[in-house]
C-alpha cells in the first residue's frame, strides 16, 4: 500500500465538510425501525443535523454577541490600563523636571550667595 496516499485520503475524509443526513423512521410488523432510505409508505424523515451544529442560527449569533461583547469589554480594560500607566509615567516625568528645574535654582542661588560672599570680601579689603 501506498501510504502517503492512504494518509491523504484519510486527511481528506476527515476535513470534509460534514452535511446533516435525513434518516427514515418505519414502523415494520409493529417494530419501529430506522433506515436512511424509505423502508415503506409510512416512512417519516427525520433531519439528522452533525453533532458541533447543534445550535440554531438565533443561538449561534447570541453566543457570538456576547463574545465580542466580551472581547470588546477586555479590549476596553486594557485600553484603560494602557492609559493610567502612561498617566502615571508623565506625572513621574513632570515631577522629575520640577525636582531638575528647583536644583538648578538652587544651583543658581548657591551661586548667587557664593559671588555675593566674594563681593562682599573684595569690598572689605578696602577701607575707605
Amino acid at each position: 500500500m501506498n501510504t502517503p496516499a492512504m494518509l491523504t485520503a484519510c486527511l481528506a475524509l476527515l476535513c470534509a465538510p460534514v452535511q446533516s443526513a435525513q434518516l427514515y423512521r418505519c414502523t415494520v410488523d409493529g417494530a419501529t425501525g430506522f433506515s436512511d432510505r424509505p423502508c415503506g409508505n409510512d416512512a417519516q424523515v427525520i433531519e439528522v443535523k452533525p453533532q458541533g451544529s447543534q445550535l440554531t442560527d438565533a443561538e449561534a449569533a447570541e453566543i457570538n454577541r456576547k463574545r465580542m461583547s466580551q472581547a470588546w469589554a477586555d479590549e476596553r480594560e486594557r485600553s484603560k490600563m494602557r492609559h493610567e500607566a502612561y498617566l502615571q509615567e508623565q506625572k513621574h516625568m513632570v515631577q522629575r523636571v520640577k525636582d531638575r528645574y528647583r536644583a538648578i535654582e538652587e544651583g543658581r542661588a548657591e551661586a548667587r550667595d557664593e559671588r555675593a560672599v566674594r563681593a562682599l570680601e573684595r569690598m572689605s579689603r578696602y577701607r575707605y
